[in-house]
């Protein structure tokens, strides 16, 4: 994870790619030694269980006298082989970082969050049937809804990640996708699907739509950005973008006031005015940061309280070790709430990034 100190232009960047290795290793790991310590609950609770069944099936092949479908003898005879054989095993059972998507779109929203709070845009992370679009309808509806009117699942559009609020209002579909393939091409399926509902839709509300998506296809996301760059309230952003594209639109912090009058800031207002990022053909992260010629209004007492104030909502649904890194961040610098993010909460001792997301 790597920061800009000048909290006035700041950016949180995460390697998404790297961090999906990380958390490979780390499966596997768990496994690994669940498989040594012959622990059969913590095996089940990381294993992939469909691959382990079909493990089953292939040492069934043998002959080696083994029922597969006598579940102990399975496990004694697995717990009874030596460490080569558990390592090889535990790359093969574990569970696939490439199908815990939802960890690195959590991240992505935090990380977003964190940033917009700063800035009067709030970004609530919602639970995975919290709020669905109609396929053929405007209409954007609960969980609760979508059971008393009798809508079935597949008449709607996968749920939304976010809900943003504040000195701009709208909604976030957020995606992390690395490397081809059939789960990574259904991923941008979901995301045109969404982009067609919105231009069919919502293009003239007031709400805006975020397209969050971190990944290497750039490709498919160059084409979906020039397919969809006249929808005025679609953006398509990495989480690096979003950032920037808040830290741009809402400069200077400010204390909360009517946010449902706000409207959406124009994608170009004035010739002289820089393109914003949702609008580029590349994805390739800007290295030019802007720099503000006065830095007054930012260092007032009012300023500090109004930033404190907007980040209470962060801490809600919070435990009391990330509740200490949000404030570490807010009144400390983003470095050092890094810093405190990557020690460990009772030894202190550095730890990695697989770690901090195993706390």
């Amino acid at each position: 994870m790597n920061t800009n100190d000048n909290m006035d232009t700041m950016e949180i960047k995460v390697n998404f790619e790297n961090a999906r290795s990380e958390r490979q290793r780390v499966n596997n790991l768990l496994v690994f030694d669940a498989l040594k310590e012959r622990n059969i609950l913590r095996l089940k609770e990381n294993v992939n269980s469909n691959e382990v069944e079909r493990v089953k099936h292939e040492l069934g092949e043998l002959d080696i006298g083994l029922d597969i479908k006598n579940e102990e003898k399975i496990f004694k005879y697995l717990f009874s082989q030596g460490d080569v054989f558990h390592k090889i095993l535990s790359g093969r059972i574990s569970k696939l970082a490439s199908r815990q998507g939802s960890k690195d779109e959590e991240l992505q929203i935090k990380i977003c969050n964190i940033t917009g709070s700063k800035y009067g845009v709030y970004i609530e992370n919602l639970s995975a049937t919290a709020f669905r679009a109609i396929k053929n309808e405007k209409q954007i509806i609960t969980n609760e809804q979508l059971k008393n009117k009798n809508v079935q699942k597949c008449d709607c559009l996968k749920s939304f990640d976010a809900k943003i609020r504040g000195k701009i209002n709208g909604w976030i579909c957020a995606k992390v996708c690395f490397g081809s393939g059939g789960h990574q091409d259904n991923v941008f399926s979901e995301i045109y699907h969404y982009c067609d509902w919105v231009e069919k839709y919502k293009q003239e509300d007031d709400e805006i739509f975020v397209m969050l998506v971190d990944t290497d296809l750039l490709k498919l996301l160059n084409e979906l950005k020039e397919k969809t760059k006249h929808i005025k309230n679609l953006y398509i952003f990495d989480h690096i973008e979003f950032q920037k594209y808040i830290i741009k639109n809402f400069k200077t912090p400010e204390t909360e006031s009517t946010p449902e009058t706000e409207t959406t800031p124009e994608k170009e207002t004035t010739p002289e005015t820089e393109t914003t990022p949702e609008k580029e053909t590349t994805t390739e992260t800007e290295t030019t940061t802007e720099t503000e010629t006065t830095t007054e209004t930012e260092t007032t007492t009012e300023t500090e309280t109004t930033t404190e104030t907007e980040t209470t909502p962060e801490k809600t649904n919070m435990d009391n070790y990330n509740k200490k890194a949000l404030d570490v961040l807010t009144t400390e610098s983003v470095k050092a709430g890094v810093e405190y993010m990557f020690k460990h909460p009772e030894t202190g001792e550095k730890i990695d990034y697989g770690a901090v997301r195993y706390i």
